[in-house]
């Protein structure tokens, strides 16, 4: 099992409960750590024998740009769609983190983390 991650993701989107939020909109942060059965790729330097980081960063593209209220729902939304595009991943970390949310002037930033994984052939939370 290879620990993969893709840290950092800035995209600047409009999410929130409040309307300020969603009008405004405000930077957030994506952090995706998988355990995936790539071990071939440690002997064979083939990228179809891994993930491609690059499928991850559209993923986490896509679902961020589509407003939604939670970033529950956000970190649900790129879990949920990582096991199913790469199988090879058999868990999941995601945190989603707001940068100085709007609602809090004093906030530096709000986070939520949820860890997904294959059980009995079903995508759960974990």
């Amino acid at each position: 099992m290879v620990n993969i991650a893709v840290e950092g993701v800035k995209i600047f989107a409009y999410h929130g409960v409040y309307a300020e939020e969603r009008e405004k909109g405000t930077l957030f942060l994506v952090d995706v750590y998988m355990d995936a059965e790539v071990d071939q790729a440690l002997y064979s330097d083939q990228l179809e024998d891994t993930i491609d980081y690059k499928s991850v960063y559209d993923i986490v593209e896509g679902v961020l740009s589509v407003p939604v209220h939670l970033l529950e729902k956000l970190a649900g939304e790129i879990g949920h769609a990582v096991l199913e595009r790469h199988k090879q991943v058999k868990k999941v970390r995601v945190r989603v983190s707001k940068i100085k949310p709007l609602a809090m002037s004093l906030c530096e930033r709000t986070y939520v983390e949820a860890k997904f994984g294959w059980v009995a052939g079903k995508i759960e939370v974990m």
